[in-house]
């Protein structure tokens, strides 16, 4: 496959449904992929045959992932722009940020009180409810300082660098409390939630070392079937050295003007192209 055809894919995937947070993360798989197919390491014939009945894009990138935890992730691009979503998102269009998981929002004169409004009926891909609980949750991981992450940076405010404060107001409304206004705020809520019902005891259990059993869960020798996300698909196959699979998630919020569930390409092979 020439690199132009998979570069074709893309205004389609973006039109999709205004499906364009994707397409953002897959620009930079295919600037990748456009490197990476002239490399001996790397020969064409070695890309995933697509099955005739199965809608499948393959693209490449340059190395295997280091984590299924978006929590600990410090690379990019990652899989969670597959598999993952946060309140917000991006438009990779224009720059701007657009409603994700969060339907709405509402942010107060002073710029100091953000309420987010989450869209109804939110699923995980195993099919449990996701609520205003697993963005607490997410975020009292997120600002747990027993648990290294490069994002907790980015909500640190003023000289002081203090951390918004987080709480439900109900089921579907959640509200943060800022020091001062931070213009960065609603963009960084981009972060993806995790899930409550899935992490919350690997969060409080202390390993022999006393830190949160957190830390090692979720790693890439995880099998993909127990890697719970909200994102448009979800793990299907990972082969170290070769390919990850992703597949529609079937409970991913996002339907077209006509009602039919998103995303349309059943899967999305990443081919792992390293350089040799």
């Amino acid at each position: 496959m020439a690199a132009n055809q998979i570069t074709g894919w893309l205004p389609v995937v973006m039109r999709l449904g205004g499906w364009r947070r994707l397409g953002q993360r897959l620009g930079a798989v295919v600037l990748a992929l456009c490197f990476t197919v002239g490399l001996s390491g790397c020969s064409l014939e070695q890309f995933a045959k697509a099955e005739a009945n199965v809608p499948r894009l393959v693209l490449s990138t340059l190395s295997d992932p280091k984590t299924f935890n978006p929590i600990l992730n410090q690379e990019s691009p990652s899989i969670f722009g597959f598999t993952f979503e946060g309140l917000t998102g991006t438009d990779g269009l224009t720059g701007e940020t657009i409603p994700a998981l969060a339907e709405s929002w509402d942010i107060s004169e002073d710029g100091k009180t953000l309420v987010f409004m989450l869209r109804e009926g939110l699923q995980w891909s195993d099919g449990e409810p996701l609520t205003a609980d697993d963005v607490i949750f997410t975020y009292d991981v997120l600002f747990n300082p027993d648990i290294p992450t490069n994002s907790r940076d980015g909500f640190r405010i003023g000289t002081q660098g203090l951390l918004p404060q987080v709480s439900k107001l109900d089921e579907r409304r959640v509200q943060f409390l800022l020091p001062e206004p931070f213009a960065p705020m609603l963009r960084n809520t981009s972060l993806e939630i995790i899930p409550q019902h899935i992490l919350r005891s690997a969060v409080d259990t202390k390993g022999a070392d006393g830190s949160p059993l957190f830390l090692s869960t979720w790693g890439t020798d995880t099998p993909p079937a127990n890697i719970i996300g909200n994102g448009p698909y979800q793990l299907g196959q990972y082969t170290p050295g070769e390919r990850v699979i992703f597949k529609r998630n079937p409970h991913y919020w996002r339907k077209d003007a006509e009602g039919n569930s998103q995303p349309y390409i059943e899967q999305v092979v990443w081919q792992i192209c390293g350089l040799y």
